[in-house]
C-alpha cells in the first residue's frame, strides 16, 4: 500500500512539473511571437514589452516574463517566462525545490508577409 502511493506521488508530482513546463512553454511561445510583431509595427521596445506581458498573461496567468527580455536589431524578440510547478512535496523540500522553478526561453520574429 505504501509503495502504490509512493509510486501515485510520484506520477502527480512529475505529471504536475510536465504540465507547468508545457504551460510556461506555451506561454513565452506566444510572448516572444506577440512582441516581435509588436515591435515590428514600430520599432518600440516598450510596446513590445507590454505585448509580451498581455501575451504571458492571457496564456497562463501563473507566469511571468522575467528578465533578459531583448530586442535584436534584426526585430527578434527573446523572452524568459518564470513559472512555479504546483507539487505537494517538491517545491517543499530543499533538495527537490528547484524542480518545480519553470524557467523557459523563447525566441520570436516577426511575422513574414503572406504568412
Amino acid at each position: 500500500v505504501v509503495g502504490f502511493a509512493l509510486v501515485g506521488l510520484l506520477v502527480v508530482e512529475g505529471g504536475s512539473i510536465i504540465w507547468a513546463r508545457l504551460k510556461a512553454s506555451d506561454a513565452a511561445d506566444s510572448a516572444a511571437i506577440a512582441a516581435a510583431d509588436a515591435f515590428n509595427q514600430n520599432h518600440d521596445v516598450r510596446f513590445a514589452r507590454e505585448a509580451a506581458l498581455d501575451a504571458v498573461e492571457r496564456k497562463d496567468p501563473d507566469a511571468r516574463l522575467v528578465e533578459p527580455f531583448k530586442v535584436e536589431p534584426d526585430g527578434t524578440v527573446r523572452v524568459t517566462v518564470l513559472r512555479r510547478a504546483p507539487t505537494v512535496l517538491v517545491d517543499r523540500i530543499g533538495l527537490t525545490e528547484d524542480w518545480a522553478i519553470i524557467r523557459i526561453t523563447a525566441t520570436g520574429s516577426p511575422a513574414q508577409p503572406g504568412f
